[in-house]
């Protein structure tokens, strides 16, 4: 006679984590990656204006300045959310969708839209923060695969939105005055009309991040993050000998304001700090306001679209691919060991090769000799700057988690973002110097 067994809070529900982590790093940088890819849309709208060249600098500086400053208030007073980030993504997007319906006018001016554009920025940056803080933190009481999910999560948003710009594009019929221009110094710009590709663009922002909302809710009632909540919250009780009550995914554990754990666990992962913060600081130096003016050698030589309009857009799909796939290659290496925390502070110090890479290929307005001139070079070395992005980033945030005890690891988790994103601040600082050095433009 058989009998009725009860579900294991261990594994009950345990089949929806990992792919409810990764959702929720799809949701996680989903709106700046729907920003940085929308060039078309944008550069359109900006055409003759002050900012036309270097939005998507200022872009990268006003995101990631104010999520670095929110991070540090995440680490000081344990502030994180998920929910209430997701919900101001969603209605950010749909104010975007509402200003791609309106003409350029008085009110709806270049400048207008610049400085809208940079408010919704700062507005995202400070919910990446927040929302980074909590799902990251969640992740470091889950095992190590959980934190490889939410990094392969941030790295298909990236995929998923240049499939949409690439599609979206195709949708609609190819500019026919990217070539009129006889003088290549001189800009002509058409008047804007309704770009109905980055209106379908934004909404699908609005819908990824409705769904990413209730990936959480589920996951906030699942059996089996109850069961890590309270196992994370008895060690925390046992260390510091007292019961703590507040819930891990509202806030840091108290403890995370104290200066001396702090300092302990940036001991514990100065490695992985290290190479996660040179990584990014080296990806977005370079991307996307460098690779973003790589033009193809046969573009205005050919009427093939991929040549002309899609060039760019096909860029941003291998970065955002290969990434993926550097993401997605940790979770099948232990991540516990010396050895890779020498290998991924080498291997970000290796990528400071991109630069001489990328400045020397076929860059808009280039002063500098134009060495690698083929379409092949600027793809292959967009795979290389990708994959290794990917593979680097993540091997150095699952490794961060697994350096410290069960109680400091949400706080691991959090200061480890915060690396993430000084590295993604400095790069965006950057990238102004090497828009100099490559093409003489501020």
């Amino acid at each position: 006679m058989s009998t009725h067994q009860p579900p294991n809070p261990v594994t009950s529900g345990s089949h929806l984590i990992y792919p409810i982590f990764f959702m929720l790093g799809v949701g996680s940088l989903f709106p700046w990656n729907c920003f940085i890819n929308a060039t078309a849309y944008f550069s359109s709208r900006f055409c003759g204006g002050d900012r036309a060249d270097d939005y998507l600098a200022f872009f990268s500086v006003v995101f990631n300045f104010t999520e670095v400053v929110a991070l540090i208030c995440c680490v000081k007073y344990g502030w994180s959310m998920v929910t209430g980030p997701l919900l101001t993504y969603t209605f950010v997007f749909l104010l975007c969708s509402i200003l791609v319906l309106l003409p350029d006018s008085n009110l709806i001016s270049k400048d207008f839209l610049f400085y809208f554009t940079c408010l919704s920025l700062a507005v995202v940056g400070v919910c990446t923060a927040l929302m980074s803080g909590g799902i990251f933190g969640l992740a470091g009481i889950f095992p190590p695969i959980c934190t490889q999910a939410l990094m392969s999560g941030q790295g298909l948003a990236g995929v998923i939105v240049s499939l949409s710009s690439i599609f979206t594009t195709l949708a609609v019929s190819a500019p026919t005055d990217q070539c009129d221009s006889t003088d290549d110094s001189v800009e002509e710009c058409a008047e804007y009309t309704i770009d109905w590709a980055a209106f379908s663009y934004f909404i699908v922002a609005v819908i990824t991040l409705l769904i990413c909302v209730g990936c959480y809710a589920t996951l906030d009632r699942l059996p089996i993050t109850k069961y890590y909540r309270e196992k994370a919250s008895r060690t925390t009780s046992v260390d510091k000998g007292e019961e703590i009550e507040d819930p891990l995914l509202d806030k840091l554990l108290s403890a995370s304001s104290d200066d001396s754990k702090v300092s302990r666990v940036l001991t514990a992962v100065k490695a992985p700090a290290f190479a996660v913060f040179m990584s990014f600081a080296v990806t977005l130096a370079l991307f996307p306001t460098i690779t973003s003016r790589i033009e193809s050698e046969s573009k205005c030589d050919s009427d093939n679209r991929f040549y002309n309009d899609l060039f760019v857009p096909f860029s941003f799909l291998m970065f955002n691919t290969f990434d993926f796939f550097g993401r997605v290659i940790p979770g099948f290496f232990s991540t516990s060991n010396k050895t890779l925390q020498r290998g991924t502070v080498i291997a970000s110090l290796i990528r400071f090769v991109f630069f001489p890479l990328f400045l020397l290929c076929n860059v808009k307005g280039t002063e500098l000799p134009i060495t690698f001139n083929s379409d092949f070079y600027p793809i292959f070395f967009m795979m290389l700057f990708a994959l290794t992005n990917g593979a680097t980033s993540s091997f150095a945030m699952m490794l961060g988690p697994q350096l410290v005890p069960a109680n400091e690891q949400e706080l691991t988790g959090t200061v480890m973002i915060f690396f993430l994103s000084a590295g993604l601040m400095a790069g965006s600082a950057i990238s102004f110097i090497c828009l100099r050095v490559g093409t003489g433009e501020w």
